[in-house]
């Protein structure tokens, strides 16, 4: 479950190209997209995987789909639980701190990591 701002974050140069794109892979059926309720305004829209967007990233991954950890079901329950705005910040921590790592000058690489190797190394310092 991401938001604009953190896919921005994550994999964009702008956040109207990431706005653009995830309304491509909307209109494709890739992603599915809400905005929460919010009492006063409006919530920023969030994304999450729909079956065909699973279904290649599963032939991208070379994972059978039967094998590949997504159930339809889960956006539903993602989508009602009281947790969804934790699980939002959440990633907006590491969405802001691939960001930062992306920036110029910044020495730090994120990594998912392997065991015995910690997730977030530094290039070119010793």
């Amino acid at each position: 479950m991401l938001t604009t701002s953190q896919i921005y974050e994550l994999h964009f140069d702008t956040f109207t190209r990431a706005s653009k794109r995830m309304l491509q892979l909307y209109r494709l059926g890739l992603v599915q997209r809400f905005r929460p309720y919010e009492p006063v305004g409006s919530a920023p829209w969030h994304y999450t995987l729909d079956e065909p967007g699973a279904r290649v990233v599963a032939a991208r991954l070379e994972i059978d789909f039967s094998d590949f950890p997504f159930k339809k079901a889960r956006i539903f329950d993602v989508v009602a639980s009281p947790r969804l705005r934790h699980r939002v910040e959440c990633n907006g921590v590491f969405a802001r701190l691939a960001l930062a790592c992306r920036r110029p000058g910044v020495a730090v690489h994120l990594d998912r990591g392997t065991p015995g190797r910690p997730p977030v190394e530094r290039r070119g310092q010793a």
